[in-house]
């Protein structure tokens, strides 16, 4: 079986290319992410690959591009975010409806948290007053998860369109509302992040 490969652009300004081997013969590369951890001297930065066939997640040091671990998540990693400051990266498993949580200091699996079927994107709004809170797109249920960070704690789940999919969310300490696209229902659903509501629905083309 083939080795699979990262191929990725350089962050430095000279955009040089890195070939990443990753240490699993399975499909990855479902979502890359970088994250800078601060409490760390070297604030040192690393990518976190999803490896769906695997169950795995891959961390990459991108300072040697090494493969420094291999975390056990749940079925079919699909979606992850960090939360601000890189403590913490949330894993969505479409297979086995759940959420990994990760502490990127040690690699390690802290929680696992039950949410709707098929969940697979993962949003957290960057904004200070509402930084508690993450968002699960649950695609197999058009329902959203969700949770509070400060416990990793399922706290409500709200009922959209279907096919719920990517979430966006408008920048500025003023914006307080989410976006959701439901793929198979032609719609945008709206979603209050001071209150997790939702508040309106869009059709849309």
């Amino acid at each position: 079986m083939l080795r699979k490969t990262l191929s990725v652009l350089s962050i430095t300004d000279k955009l040089e290319t890195k070939n990443w081997k990753l240490k699993t013969d399975f499909l990855a590369l479902d979502v890359l992410f970088l994250v800078a951890l601060p409490e760390t001297a070297s604030a040192e930065l690393r990518a976190y690959v999803l490896n769906y066939d695997d169950d795995t997640v891959s961390p990459i040091r991108a300072s040697d591009s090494s493969v420094i671990a291999t975390i056990n998540v749940g079925d079919g990693p699909f979606g992850a975010r960090t939360l601000p400051g890189g403590l913490y990266v949330y894993v969505s498993n479409e297979l086995s409806n759940t959420i990994s949580v990760i502490r990127t200091s040690d690699n390690t699996l802290i929680k696992t948290i039950n949410v709707g079927i098929g969940p697979r994107t993962v949003f957290k709004p960057w904004q200070d007053a509402l930084s508690d809170y993450i968002y699960v797109a649950n695609h197999g249920e058009n329902t959203i998860s969700v949770i509070r960070t400060s416990d990793n704690t399922l706290v409500n789940t709200l009922t959209v369109g279907n096919g719920p999919g990517p979430i966006i969310g408008a920048n500025g300490p003023d914006q307080k509302y989410i976006y959701v696209s439901n793929k198979n229902y032609n719609t945008i659903s709206v979603i209050d992040a001071t209150t997790n509501s939702v508040v309106q629905n869009i059709t849309v083309g």
